[in-house]
């Protein structure tokens, strides 16, 4: 009898710890952890990107915060059609940036680089994707923004002669 008096005790207890164990385990917050120091985190601002009359694309911007973090700057883009605007985006070129080598030597958190597509489009989706050196900590994107092509001038200018009224 005394055999079945522990056992239904070791039973009970075992009970307990996973009871115990399941409502420590859920602490009630939703999503992701955190990165435990956010002084290693930094984000885009300001950042936009301009077609070049020659087809290339420029692309200009600020980083804040914990620059010195940013392993890689990756520039993804493809074709927008009209037709499609809803469709998910689907990059078809991706232009991997050292971003040490952009900085501005003036205003350090400004970078610009530029990049030539091997497919030229009318107009582009785009998106800066910022990776960081340190494991664990997450890649920072813009969202996907349209960009337009330049509106080129096709209108012919003639000279007309000013005739002078002097005599």
């Amino acid at each position: 009898m005394n055999f079945l008096a522990k056992n239904r005790q070791i039973v009970a207890s075992f009970v307990l710890l996973i009871i115990f164990s399941t409502i420590m385990g859920a602490c009630g917050r939703k999503g992701a952890p955190l990165p435990q120091k956010v002084d290693q985190l930094y984000s885009f601002q300001d950042v936009y990107v301009y077609q070049n009359s020659a087809g290339s694309l420029t692309v200009m911007g600020t980083i804040n915060g914990a620059r010195q973090n940013t392993q890689a700057l990756v520039l993804e883009i493809e074709g927008y059609d009209e037709n499609c605007s809803t469709c998910p985006f689907v990059p078809v070129e991706s232009f991997p940036i050292d971003p040490r080598a952009e900085w501005n030597s003036d205003v350090p958190r400004e970078f610009s680089f530029t990049i030539m597509p091997t497919k030229l489009f009318t107009a582009y989706r785009w998106r800066l994707v910022g990776h960081n050196s340190i494991a664990g900590l997450p890649t920072v994107a813009t969202p996907v923004l349209k960009l337009e092509a330049p509106i080129v001038d096709t209108r012919e200018f003639i000279e007309i002669p000013i005739k002078s009224s002097v005599e």
